[in-house]
């Protein structure tokens, strides 16, 4: 069970007793300390990331395609972290500038990603959403045996759960999706307020994100031959790195939006 607060920040959770795994999560600290194996993680998770993106931009019809292209073709020849997070970070730019274009004709304005605060209703959503995905994603990676602090592509430090960031990101494009949808179809303007520099959806209509977000995570999606709910797939996320760090996968394989 995870608690958070109203404006989305975690709080705490309820979990079952941890113990049962912890030569997975050795094997999880020692792929952390071999740089070798934190790029295949990071480059495996920033190139999922990247097809999604690059696929939401192609159904919306909207430019920033090649930018993202340019970015898969240079993920594959990173050496370092730091070198890929610059071409992420460019990647992601063309992203949010497609998003803005999508949502032109909608009634809300979309001039660019900011999150601490969220200042207009477009971040007020994604960040909400995001919460919602690293809550489902904390869910995997504690059934998985695994650190949720213990992460490959995000630096641990301060205790951030830097594990659960870095199984966030080839889901984005699936929130991000969602989020877009609720933007064009489902809220208005007058479903939101501001207090100061931050922009929340008013009580009675975080409901509708939620109620919205619980139907979708219980559609269906096949994946590898199997029929899963889209909640299982977030859950198996972790699972399959975890298989990877214990040696019966020959590579990390996420799932991304190309696959649905």
């Amino acid at each position: 069970m995870i608690f958070s607060s109203l404006r989305g920040g975690f709080r705490g959770s309820l979990l079952a007793k941890p113990g049962r795994q912890v030569m997975r999560r050795k094997q999880q600290y020692q792929a952390m300390d071999d740089p070798v194996r934190c790029m295949t993680v990071a480059r495996a998770l920033v190139q999922a990331k990247l097809r999604g993106h690059g696929r939401l931009l192609r159904q919306w019809r909207v430019p920033g395609r090649h930018e993202i292209a340019d970015g898969l073709l240079a993920s594959h020849h990173c050496l370092d972290l730091n070198t890929l997070r610059g071409h992420e970070d460019a990647a992601a730019r063309a992203f949010f500038d497609g998003l803005r274009q999508h949502l032109e004709g909608s009634l809300f304005v979309f001039e660019q990603r900011r999150q601490h605060p969220p200042p207009d209703p477009v971040n007020s959503v994604l960040s909400l959403v995001y919460t919602l995905l690293l809550n489902e994603v904390e869910v995997g990676a504690t059934a998985a045996g695994l650190d949720v602090s213990g992460g490959f592509y995000h630096s641990a430090e301060d205790g951030r759960p830097t594990l659960l960031m870095d199984l966030v990101e080839p889901l984005r494009p699936l929130a991000d999706r969602f989020s877009a949808r609720l933007l064009k179809s489902e809220l208005a303007p007058d479903d939101f307020q501001t207090e100061g520099d931050r922009c929340l959806l008013h009580d009675g209509r975080r409901g509708l994100v939620y109620r919205a977000w619980e139907r979708l995570l219980a559609g269906s999606i096949g994946w590898r031959g199997e029929s899963l709910s889209w909640r299982r797939l977030i859950h198996l996320q972790a699972r399959e790195l975890a298989h990877w760090l214990g040696g019966t996968t020959a590579a990390p394989r996420f799932w991304h939006l190309d696959d649905a």
